[in-house]
């Protein structure tokens, strides 16, 4: 079966999931997360499924997503980033492109787990975060 590569490359871990097509949010079929240090590990933890798709946010920079590019095994990688509008969402962000890709898209799947309702969002990694979404899906900002 085809499979989509989700790919979250932070500042010190890039965590992933594989969800076949049409999965709900958080249906993976296997996910994982490796340090910096042992990058090339991922392509094992890949090669049994059929990857035809990947979707890549990225926060830790242009060396890494060069080196992810080279592994990642789908033929069509879409490098997410933030944006003033998506799937129903508006980043009120001066400059929409200055909210990391990661906050971003943690609202995004937030806002799909719990539609139609203000949420907070935190998230905590090397950094945590804590970002707000009005009711009316506005990206509001928050802080790291």
């Amino acid at each position: 079966m085809n499979m989509l590569l989700l790919i979250d490359a932070g500042n010190t871990r890039i965590k992933w999931a594989l969800a076949e097509p049409g999965a709900q949010p958080g249906q993976w079929v296997a996910s994982g997360a490796v340090p910096h240090a042992e990058l090339n590990h991922l392509p094992a933890s890949w090669q049994q499924h059929k990857v035809t798709r990947a979707i890549v946010a990225n926060v830790a920079g242009a060396k890494l997503r060069d080196q992810l590019q080279l592994m990642i095994p789908a033929a069509s990688v879409s490098w997410f980033v933030s944006r003033p509008h998506l799937d129903g969402m508006r980043n009120s962000y001066r400059n929409p492109s200055q909210l990391g890709s990661d906050r971003f898209a943690a609202a995004l799947g937030a806002r799909a787990l719990a539609p139609g309702q203000a949420l907070i969002v935190a998230t905590c990694g090397t950094a945590t975060t804590i970002d707000a979404i009005s009711v009316d899906a506005v990206f509001l900002g928050g802080m790291i």
